[in-house]
């Protein structure tokens, strides 16, 4: 049975259960990062229950230590391409060491999310898209390594953007909330909502580096900020501010044509709110540096 919580207590608990539903990754996150993670959540999707916002706390979770392990710049081929097997194989079901939470803690979040969608469809687009930001995190990673020992040029503005926004992984995200929002799109109300998710994916990954472009010169990451276009003009943060502002129009627009609004208006009320909240969140800080 799901908790009644007042609001002052909503975010401890999320906090209290995540941490514990995390505890064979004690150690490996900031010992904030759970109480963080609840008041975002909290702000993201305050219509769903506290048992349904802790499923959204844990995905959350799961995905930094996710990323953690497939960006590091001083992780080798070997390890991202076997973290990627890793992940596609809890994906498709396959047996994984329960001894790597990362294994085990995806399993139990595809089974629960599955309960969640009978007809699975979305869940299907979660997973596939979990995939993608996999695959294409092993490539950045990669890419980013050989352009730091000389062996690549960096790529352009534009060509960075087209993997780092898929690899953001903020498609998987919006539809495990979509699953528990509880509506079943089908038809042109689905695909209006995939094609929202690329805009607000791009806006995702341009407000993440704005605030993360210190940290990932210092760490020898690729930065939209530290690029230049095809016509070779530098990068500037006024310039990826109004691209951000664009994609959240883009985003906004399409959740309000008629086939989403009449087939998923609590799925598309929340991805407004939700994608607002993200990008805001790195307006203040990160949920790295401690601003939520």
């Amino acid at each position: 049975m799901e908790p009644v919580l007042a609001t002052p207590e909503l975010a401890d608990w999320l906090a209290d259960d995540v941490r514990s539903w995390a505890a064979p990754a004690h150690g490996r996150y900031d010992a904030s990062l759970p109480e963080r993670l609840a008041a975002v959540v909290a702000r993201l999707a305050p219509r769903l229950s506290a048992g349904k916002q802790a499923i959204l706390v844990r995905y959350s979770l799961w995905s930094i230590l996710l990323d953690d392990r497939l960006d590091d710049p001083g992780t080798d081929a070997t390890e991202l391409h076997a973290t990627a097997r890793l992940v596609g194989r809890v994906i498709r079901n396959r047996r994984v060491s329960a001894e790597d939470f990362l294994a085990a803690g995806l399993s139990d979040l595809l089974a629960t999310l599955r309960r969640h969608d009978p007809d699975g469809t979305l869940v299907a687009r979660c997973t596939v898209a979990l995939d993608d930001a996999v695959g294409t995190a092993v490539a950045h990673t990669l890419l980013a390594q050989a352009v730091r020992r000389g062996a690549a040029v960096a790529p352009t503005a534009e060509d960075y953007l087209a993997i780092a926004s898929r690899h953001v992984n903020y498609r998987s995200f919006a539809y495990a909330l979509l699953v528990l929002i509880g509506e079943r799109p089908t038809g042109a109300a689905l695909a209006l909502l995939d094609r929202a998710l690329r805009p607000a994916s791009t806006a995702v990954r341009l407000a993440n580096d704005i605030r993360s472009a210190g940290r990932d010169r210092r760490e020898h990451r690729l930065n939209i900020l530290s690029l230049a276009t095809r016509d070779g003009t530098p990068i500037t943060v006024p310039a990826v501010q109004g691209q951000i502002a664009e994609h959240l129009y883009r985003h906004n627009r399409l959740l309000a044509m008629a086939p989403v609004r009449f087939a998923a208006p609590e799925s598309a009320a929340a991805l407004v709110t939700g994608l607002r909240v993200v990008v805001d969140l790195y307006d203040s800080g990160d949920l790295r540096e401690g601003a939520a």
